[in-house]
């Protein structure tokens, strides 16, 4: 799948938000390692973080998209970008420092997994925002009182601007001893039945 480049500001149309599937996994990953690897580029994280998270984690969960929360963009009939959310426990858990407690706690909740744009579309506005608020409205019809998510660096401005608090500081160690700093969000949602959801 190529990408097309489009000025920043404005979704060219048509844009398009629909369930992923299995069969677009492949895509999804090569699209979400790219927009991970800018993070390195760009200064968020050193290039050799980026790599040994991917190496150790990758960028997304089978299980996840075959549970049907996980969500991609097509602007124009290309992939932009893409995320979800889900009850599983991500795979970089194991590799958290946090004490059981708080471990079981964040693990309770459900929580916006793999949000990526790539990055021919990192300007245009509001493209993550829309992944983001799809999933609260999926997590607010199924009855959830509140939504987790742990922030990178980059990501971090957006959920704040969103309404997502602070709660703690996470560390992660990988097994070859590369350390990556995350933040633990959490923001309050209303539960109701009445929101659209994506089809």
């Amino acid at each position: 799948m190529g990408f097309n480049v489009f000025p920043a500001g404005a979704f060219p149309l048509p844009l398009s938000i629909r369930r992923a599937a299995p069969a677009d996994l492949p895509a999804l990953w090569k699209m979400q390692q790219a927009s991970l690897r800018e993070l390195g580029h760009r200064g968020h994280y050193a290039p050799k973080q980026v790599e040994a998270f991917i190496d150790y984690f990758g960028t997304l969960e089978r299980e996840v998209v075959e549970d049907g929360t996980y969500y991609l963009v097509e602007v124009g009939g290309w992939l932009a970008a893409s995320g979800g959310w889900s009850l599983r426990a991500p795979g970089y858990m194991q590799a958290l420092r946090t004490t059981g407690a708080a471990r079981r706690a964040a693990e309770a909740l459900p929580r916006i997994r793999s949000v990526f744009v790539h990055p021919d579309y990192r300007k245009t506005e509001g493209i993550a925002r829309r992944i983001v608020e799809v999933c609260e409205t999926e997590i607010r019809w199924r009855g959830y009182p509140e939504v987790a998510h742990d922030a990178s660096r980059a990501g971090k401005p957006l959920y704040e601007a969103l309404g997502y608090k602070p709660v703690a500081p996470l560390e992660m160690k990988l097994p070859d001893g590369t350390k990556l700093d995350f933040t633990h969000m959490r923001k309050r949602v209303t539960p109701g039945r009445t929101a659209r959801r994506v089809a």
